[in-house]
């Protein structure tokens, strides 16, 4: 099956939703401000790059004179650009825990009159 056939056939088979209804869904910026129509648009047309560098597009199909994607398309969408693996109970790969504060940030803190659990100023 051509990739064509079969992202219409799984997307005809989850839960539909007009591309132009797609803002109202998603929640507000900080500023307060929803997601821009055309930026769906450019979702679907061009795509976001990924953490991994290539572009990921948001699935979405032509039926008649509009455009519809899905609610499990979209979450796929956000999954792949926050670097989460789908299907996977694996963790994502982190780097090592940091060693803790330094000494200059413990030392900052501390001349503010805060401090740090378990954390030692330097001199």
């Amino acid at each position: 099956m051509s990739n064509a056939l079969q992202l219409a056939a799984t997307l005809l088979d989850e839960e539909l939703l007009a591309l132009q209804d797609l803002p109202a869904r998603l929640p507000p910026a900080k500023s307060g401000r929803r997601v821009h129509r055309a930026a769906v648009w450019r979702w679907v047309s061009k795509g976001l790059h990924g953490p991994d560098g290539s572009r990921v597009h948001l699935e979405a199909l032509r039926m008649g004179r509009r455009w519809v994607t899905s609610k499990q398309a979209v979450a796929r969408f956000f999954i792949l650009l926050s670097d989460q693996r789908i299907g996977s109970d694996q963790e994502p790969e982190r780097g090592p825990a940091p060693a803790g504060p330094s000494p200059a940030t413990v030392a900052t803190l501390a001349r503010f009159g805060l401090s740090l659990p378990n954390a030692t100023a330097s001199s």
